[in-house]
């Protein structure tokens, strides 16, 4: 109960740094993360990316491709795969 009366006050913070940063229409990011293993992945879902979803930013489409179960669950990706976070 705690937690849920928090969320108000959150989703007003994203939506007054959206409001504050029209310039992130439009525009793309992800979040990705380098694991101590060297190993790459690329976030779809969870609480970061969707901050950057309320941001107004729109995953690139070579990220978007990645991502190809319903789940949306992270990605590792190959060497080759890298370009996918230009």
């Amino acid at each position: 109960a705690e937690a849920a009366a928090l969320v108000p006050a959150i989703e007003e913070r994203f939506a007054r740094a959206r409001a504050d940063n029209p310039g992130f229409a439009g525009r793309t990011g992800l979040l990705a993360a380098l694991l101590e293993d060297g190993t790459f992945y690329v976030y779809a879902e969870g609480p970061a990316p969707r901050f950057l979803v309320d941001l107004g930013l729109t995953l690139p489409p070579a990220a978007e491709a990645v991502f190809t179960g319903p789940d949306r669950a992270p990605v590792a990706l190959s060497l080759e795969q890298l370009p996918v976070l230009e």
